[in-house]
Formats: C-alpha cells, structure tokens, sequence
C-alpha cells in the first residue's frame, strides 16, 4: 500500500476535528457578554485544543490500526 493512501485519511481527519475545534470556539466566543470575551476565552482555546486533539490521536491510531489488520487478512489469504 503507498504512503499517500496513508496519510491522505489522516490528513482528513485531522481537518475535521481543527473544523470541530473552531467551530465550538466561535460558537462560545458568539454567547459570551462582551466584558467577559476577553478574560474568559483564552484557557478556553488550549482546553478545546488539547480534548481534539486526544480524539484525533484516537482516530488516526484506530484507522493504523485496521489498515495493518487489513493488510495481515490480506496477506494470509492469499
């Protein structure tokens, strides 16, 4: 299998989860009042970083993990 079918999922899901990440950023920058943007957004930014990207570890881990699975099916019936 090439590396470029590798990555390219990877890459993928790596995207969607920073979309994720943005998106429920800007979503809580949106109903904060205006005194507390500011002083609360912040720690907010590395709390969210740090949840999405434990997730992304997870996925591209698991999607490792069935393509080597897969490539040992592969191999053993053949």
């Amino acid at each position: 299998m090439k590396i470029k079918t590798k990555i390219k999922p990877a890459i993928i899901i790596i995207l969607t989860i920073l979309s994720k990440v943005f998106n429920d950023l800007t979503n809580k920058w949106l109903n904060l009042p205006d005194d507390l943007k500011f002083k609360n957004f912040y720690p907010d930014i590395i709390f969210f970083l740090i949840r999405y990207i434990k997730l992304a570890v997870i996925f591209i881990f698991l999607y490792y993990l069935y393509l080597k699975l897969r490539d040992k099916f592969i191999e053993s019936s053949k």
